[in-house]
């Protein structure tokens, strides 16, 4: 048996990313063993949804409907309870839709 570590980032498109950050969403570390940091800057305040899904479409964790500044944002999650595998971070907005994939291995 191997282990394949896929690292994708899927992203909408330049042009909603230029819209509406100055700072597109990343994580790190990738692929992670627990923690999982999400930073981002927009470009002006927004309200907007940002949620993790597994490979089944399934939301684990969700933060909807929040009014986002443009101060830089950091936010550290806890994946460690997570099993091995790829999952999605997806923003909305009204503006736009993007989604970063990450990978979470023990």
């Amino acid at each position: 048996d191997s282990i394949v570590y896929i690292y994708v980032d899927v992203l909408t498109s330049n042009k909603e990313l230029s819209f509406e950050f100055i700072q597109p969403i990343s994580v790190s570390p990738n692929p992670t063993i627990g923690n999982l940091q999400v930073s981002f800057q927009l470009k002006k305040a927004s309200f907007g949804n940002l949620y993790i899904t597994d490979n089944l479409g399934r939301t684990l964790w969700k933060c909807e409907n929040y009014d986002w500044n443009t101060s830089p944002q950091l936010i550290n999650l806890d994946v460690s309870k997570y099993p091995s595998g790829v999952y999605q971070l997806h923003w909305q907005s009204k503006n736009s839709k993007n989604v970063v994939s990450w990978v979470k291995v023990d």
